[in-house]
């Protein structure tokens, strides 16, 4: 008697055997006309399922008949076309398979696959919590089921089909930090399952002690790399070491959740003024915030611009910086515009507050020069607006009174692309 068999690895109920393992019999009784035996059983515990058996839409029996495991369904033209369905009664626990054509010939049959469809009051859940190896737990990571990215971040309460072999991963993009293989078995039951994540995901070598980790501008991102080791997403990574230059790369954008060797290198830098040199570190107020660091830019190229509210050549020139800030900011342009409060009337600070109010829509990083002695006289700034350029090392490429858009188009595009 010729046998074909067939494989299924979604479905719970199985029809012709519709598990590993199961099998189909074909008897041909006479010339033009054969048999099939069919069997269901509960992948679980290969008992016998109740259920209607199809075929091409018609019932064609009961499963299981009286007293024996296959069903026969005979007198079958051959070289025809059937779709074989079963469905089980009770449909509360079991899933329902699908339709699946096939060709019943006079020889062997290589192989039939029938693909079910789960119920989805079927699915399991499991809560995923990621951890360190150490133990920690990391709370907030992204979750991958199967190669896609599910809408929650761990810990998570996450739904699984059962008997499929789920693969389970803590990812980022196309970074994949931890992850695990598994399938339901028998009496799956919600549980909480730990996925070990990575904990060298981060390598950072300032090159000197004395050296600060700089992460996305912000003013309290001077941190040390133990800091980054939850962080997801792009990040943009510098270092200041006051008085010196990298010789290296100057600045990293990078993924957190990957592995990442990061690494500076440092050479002296000749404090200066002066085209060439390197514009010395200072800390202001941020108009109406809190205090910020020429440092931080570091990485970046930056303008720092002086002005003050009542200059008119300053106040002509700052649409066209808003205007070359909106098309590279992207790319890595800042601007600082410092106004030294006594160069107004009044010095008073909130003249500064006051003409932001009045003026929205610039993204520039408003600064009182109102240390003493100020930046600007530091400087040697004794026109407005004075400007002055600075590549990602913080090393003055140029300065310059009153811009021309073209020229600051080209100076920055040109330090942008080093």
């Amino acid at each position: 008697m010729p046998r074909f068999t067939c494989k299924s690895a979604l479905s719970i109920l199985s029809v012709l055997m519709l598990v590993a393992g199961c099998s189909i019999d074909k008897l041909v009784e006479v010339e033009q006309l054969g048999a099939l035996y069919v069997r269901a059983i509960d992948a679980y515990d290969s008992s016998p399922v109740d259920g209607q058996i199809y075929l091409n839409g018609e019932p064609a029996g009961f499963y299981p008949p009286d007293g024996a495991q296959w069903n026969l369904i005979d007198e079958l033209p051959l070289d025809s076309s059937y779709v074989l369905r079963f469905l089980p009664f009770d449909t509360d626990n079991y899933f329902e398979p699908g339709e699946q054509p096939f060709l019943f010939y006079e020889q062997d049959v290589d192989s039939l696959t029938i693909e079910v469809l789960p119920r989805l009051d079927s699915l399991f859940t499991m809560t995923v919590i990621s951890m360190l190896a150490g133990g920690d737990t990391l709370d907030g990571l992204p979750l991958l089921l199967n190669g896609e990215a599910l809408p929650t971040l761990t810990p998570a309460l996450v739904q699984f089909t059962p008997l499929v072999e789920n693969e389970l991963a803590v990812g980022n993009a196309e970074c994949v930090r931890g992850d695990t293989t598994f399938s339901f078995a028998e009496d799956p039951q919600q549980a909480a399952m730990l996925i070990e994540v990575d904990d060298a995901q981060l390598s950072i070598d300032l090159g000197d002690a004395e050296a600060e980790l700089i992460l996305d501008e912000e003013a309290t991102g001077l941190l040390d790399a133990a800091a980054l080791i939850n962080l997801m997403g792009a990040h943009f990574v510098s270092a200041y070491l006051p008085a010196h230059v990298v010789s290296s790369e100057a600045a990293f954008l990078f993924d957190s959740i990957c592995d990442t060797d990061l690494s500076f290198a440092w050479e002296p830098g000749e404090l200066s003024y002066q085209a060439g040199g390197l514009f010395e570190d200072f800390t202001l107020p941020e108009a109406g915030a809190q205090e910020l660091s020429l440092r931080q830019f570091r990485g970046r190229v930056v303008l720092v611009n002086f002005w003050f509210t009542t200059c008119a050549p300053c106040l002509e020139e700052i649409p066209m910086l808003q205007e070359v800030l909106d098309e590279y900011h992207g790319e890595g342009f800042r601007i600082l515009a410092l106004d030294p409060l006594q160069a107004d009337i009044t010095g008073d600070p909130s003249v500064l507050d006051e003409w932001i109010a009045q003026n929205p829509g610039y993204d520039f990083r408003f600064l009182e020069d109102s240390v003493d002695p100020p930046v600007a006289q530091l400087a040697g700034v004794s026109v407005f607006p004075t400007n002055f350029i600075l590549d990602r090392r913080g090393v003055i490429h140029s300065v310059h009174g009153q811009l021309e858009q073209e020229t600051l188009v080209s100076i920055v595009e040109e330090l942008l692309a080093e």
